[in-house]
């Protein structure tokens, strides 16, 4: 198998993959360099942020904090990080920070949350649709700090891959209306050609589309006025050669009118009226007119 057994037979089809199959090899190579590039490095850097303003809280916070220290660090989440923070002293810890991560942010909050902080903790990013839970095993109790889901997951990728997916939808819905214009001459030279080619009388075509094109369709109708012309002239000629010869045969059947012999004015009218349908049925056919029964051939 080669591969022009692949590509498509038409000319729209291979127009259309002349564009097609560039522009999904540039979103696709665009792609892959902005998730290892842009989306990847954006991504690692929230998590670590996220991970460093939780860090501080937890070392502020220490292994056993009394009330004071947790009412300090309840303000300071709130004030210069927006992170609401509750602690619990009645809580059991029966969570654990080795369970599978469910997105690739998610991994990389994990990651540096395990390089920042050493006491237990524990995520969540399912119970709601908004904030990240983060918990902190204390001595005295559990430690709550709510974060916001858009610390880790950036909305600007879904909009960069919505924009590129509709610009290159745009893109494509537009170029496919210039390729049909461009085809649909082509496709009504091709069948004005296939008509004349089958003896048809094909009907003039408004030339439009490439300058290419106008030129192929300009020669096809000149060349197609000069077969036309030449058909009349043709027409023309064994018209008067069908005259020419009636005059003597007719003169030839007034003779035998006055022949006395009539076994062979008869035999001599048969061959004149066999010469007359001949004539009749040549002219008939290079006029276009002569039609033969299709006969079934052994090839």
């Amino acid at each position: 198998m080669q591969l022009r057994d692949y590509l498509p037979k038409t000319l729209f089809g291979r127009m259309l993959s002349i564009i097609l199959i560039p522009m999904i090899l540039v979103q696709v190579i665009t792609v892959f360099i902005f998730y290892e590039r842009h989306w990847d490095t954006v991504t690692r850097h929230m998590a670590e942020q996220l991970a460093a303003d939780i860090s501080l809280l937890a070392d502020r916070t220490g292994t056993a904090p009394d009330e004071a220290t947790i009412a300090v660090v309840q303000e300071t989440g709130w004030q210069y990080f927006a992170f609401p923070v509750q602690f619990d002293a009645d809580a059991e810890w029966t969570q654990s920070a080795n369970q599978p991560p469910q997105s690739y942010a998610e991994e990389m909050l994990r990651v540096e949350l395990a390089k920042r902080i050493d006491l237990d903790w524990a995520i969540n990013l399912t119970s709601d649709p908004s904030l990240i839970y983060v918990d902190l095993k204390l001595d005295n109790g559990v430690m709550r700090i709510y974060a916001s889901r858009k610390r880790i997951f950036s909305s600007t990728s879904w909009t960069f891959f919505g924009w590129t997916l509709g610009s290159s939808m745009l893109l494509f819905a537009i170029a496919l209306l210039f390729m049909r214009g461009q085809v649909r001459p082509i496709l009504r030279l091709a069948n004005a050609a296939r008509a004349l080619g089958l003896g048809r009388q094909a009907p003039d075509f408004r030339l439009e589309g490439a300058r290419e094109v106008r030129l192929a369709g300009r020669a096809f109708q000149a060349m197609r006025h000069r077969i036309m012309r030449q058909l009349n002239e043709r027409t023309e000629m064994l018209a008067g050669v069908s005259h020419d010869l009636r005059t003597p045969l007719t003169r030839i059947r007034l003779q035998l009118e006055l022949m006395a012999n009539k076994d062979d004015a008869e035999a001599i009218r048969a061959d004149l009226a066999e010469m007359e349908e001949m004539i009749d049925a040549y002219l008939n056919f290079a006029a276009g007119e002569g039609e033969e029964p299709p006969e079934d051939t052994d090839v």
